[in-house]
């Protein structure tokens, strides 16, 4: 499990970030998202919980936290306390997940693969788009104490 308070290294305008090599998803050999029934307990799990301020389950994830592709891998951005600053998403604390990357059509990329969404109410592969909806889903992303 990979906790966010943990997060050392200090970047410009000071945010704090760190690169993980290796983030597991999913949990199967190939590090794939989706795969809930095949060896999750293998899969990494991002907790976020103690740098948001104010998120509760009926806040928006998007005010708090995004993916972004940053020169070609996969980003999560987090914003500590979600828009209530009253602009828009401010990037705080990140983390690039070095080992996934985005393809031309904004679809993780694991492995050389692309990744089947299966959380319920997605279809097609994982892009940027519902990538932390897929981690909510698998229980690979802990936003709340």
């Amino acid at each position: 499990q990979l906790f966010a308070h943990r997060a050392r290294g200090q970047h410009g305008n000071g945010q704090r970030g760190e690169v993980h090599h290796g983030y597991r998803i999913g949990g199967d050999a190939g590090g794939y998202v989706g795969r809930r029934n095949h060896g999750s307990a293998e899969a990494d799990t991002l907790d976020l919980s103690a740098l948001l301020k104010g998120y509760s389950n009926t806040s928006s994830l998007s005010d708090f936290i995004k993916a972004v592709n940053v020169n070609g891998k996969v980003q999560v951005q987090v914003d500590f306390d979600g828009k209530a600053n009253g602009s828009a998403f401010e990037k705080t604390w990140f983390m690039t997940l070095d080992n996934l990357s985005v393809n031309t059509n904004n679809e993780v990329v694991v492995n050389n693969a692309t990744v089947a969404a299966t959380a319920p109410g997605l279809s097609g592969n994982v892009t940027l788009d519902n990538f932390l909806q897929q981690l909510v889903a698998d229980n690979q992303l802990k936003v709340l104490v």
